[in-house]
């Protein structure tokens, strides 16, 4: 399965992440510089790890700024391929 920017698209509404900010996030931009806050960011994380059976790690997450960042970090886990 591959993970791809739709699906974290949806993962981000499933969590709770107002539908309309994330129909318009570029995923190569930063979350918080859209409109994400720094509440929703790590509900994301909660989700992602939930979703796709993975555990974000303290040292890695400040690195997952994007949603392009979320698809390489989750197929770096083996999950996205």
């Amino acid at each position: 399965m591959t993970v791809t920017i739709e699906d974290v698209r949806n993962l981000m509404k499933k969590a709770g992440i107002d539908s309309g900010l994330v129909d318009r996030i570029d995923p190569a931009v930063p979350f918080l510089r859209q409109g994400v806050t720094s509440i929703d960011v790590p509900l994301l994380a909660l989700a992602t790890e939930k979703e796709w059976g993975i555990a974000i790690s303290d040292d890695d997450a400040p690195a997952i700024r994007t949603i392009d960042d979320v698809v390489r970090y989750v197929a770096s886990k083996g999950r996205g391929a």
